[in-house]
């Protein structure tokens, strides 16, 4: 009756820390699992701050891709604010460039096309003969042209060109 005694002693033993040894293995778990909430919800924060960001051409999705946000390496989300705010500076300020260079190419791309309209003209008033296909391209670069902005005197110079393209059928 002692022995019998004694193996269930030793099976409630064993039971009791195989209880214990899930326990702390459960609490574990739960730890583990409690940092990586407090870890994604700091990156949803991030995200949402730069989301809520105003990024000129809409570039704020493709760069919020691009940096992919982690916040593994940094201490606190402070850290990875000021870190982040650094990265937009920079890229604000190559943002500004790019609008300066786009607008700087829309100008030099404007002369060309005002260039190119005004060379036609003067081609036809020389009695140079030009073919349908010249006239239609001459028309496309007249609307890239008002649409970059141009000015009236291309204008007259387009429509003597299409005088002269309706009188040559």
């Amino acid at each position: 009756m002692w022995e019998i005694a004694g193996v269930i002693a030793g099976i409630l033993a064993l039971f009791i820390a195989t209880l214990t040894y899930l326990e702390k293995k459960k609490n574990k778990r739960i730890v583990a699992y409690e940092k990586r909430k407090d870890e994604k919800e700091k990156e949803r924060e991030l995200k949402d701050e730069l989301r809520m960001a105003n990024f000129r051409g809409g570039l704020t999705e493709e760069i919020a891709n691009i940096l992919n946000l982690k916040l593994s390496g940094y201490e606190s989300v402070e850290e990875a604010r000021a870190s982040y705010t650094k990265i937009w500076n920079k890229l604000n300020k190559i943002d500004e460039e790019l609008g300066k260079h786009f607008e700087d190419s829309n100008k030099v791309e404007m002369n060309r096309l005002a260039q190119e309209i005004i060379s036609f003209a003067d081609d036809l008033r020389n009695g140079q003969k030009k073919f349908r296909t010249s006239y239609q391209y001459i028309a496309c670069s007249h609307d890239k042209y008002k649409e970059l902005g141009g000015n009236t005197y291309v204008d007259e110079q387009f429509e003597y060109i299409t005088e002269q393209m309706k009188d040559t059928g």
